[in-house]
């Protein structure tokens, strides 16, 4: 099932967006340690530092003041959204950062994903699935670091 087969608000598209690419497809068999001839190579840069990804993120800049995906400083990350009466957490889990290897848990589901880029404004993950990559648009998702909220950690 895609993203656009759901009846939601327009700024929930962009959290559903990024737990499709942060969690496996629904009823997608595990992950197998072969990767596919059509998935990207995969970087041996520097690791990255876990404090560069700290901070509330969104794949559309423009929607921050209703959605976001925040990895805090204690390992936790979550999907966020602003009801209107305040932010909502829609999802939670863990996550680690490995060198370059961000290991997210969320609902049982253990993923990994490649950072590719960090700075003060984007954060680039790569994955190499390709059923995720035909229901997301590609191997790589970009983030937008979302200005710091009311309430909300500063990055």
């Amino acid at each position: 099932m895609s993203i656009s087969q759901y009846s939601r608000p327009a700024s929930l598209v962009p959290v559903l967006a990024l737990l499709v690419a942060c969690s496996a497809p629904v009823g997608a068999a595990p992950e197998v340690d072969a990767v596919s001839d059509a998935a990207p190579a995969t970087n041996a840069a520097a690791p990255v530092s876990s404090g560069s990804i700290v901070g509330e993120w969104n794949p559309d800049p423009s929607l921050c003041a209703d959605s976001r995906m925040t990895f805090t400083t204690d390992g936790r990350h979550e999907a966020l959204m602003d009801d209107g009466d305040g932010w909502q957490v829609l999802a939670a889990g863990r996550y680690e950062l490995d060198g370059r290897t961000l290991v997210i848990r969320f609902e049982g589901e253990v993923q990994e994903r490649e950072v590719v880029s960090v700075d003060g404004e984007a954060l680039v993950l790569r994955h190499d699935d390709a059923a995720l990559a035909e229901v997301t648009g590609g191997y790589e998702v970009t983030l937008h670091r979302c200005p710091v909220r009311d309430g909300g950690p500063s990055a």
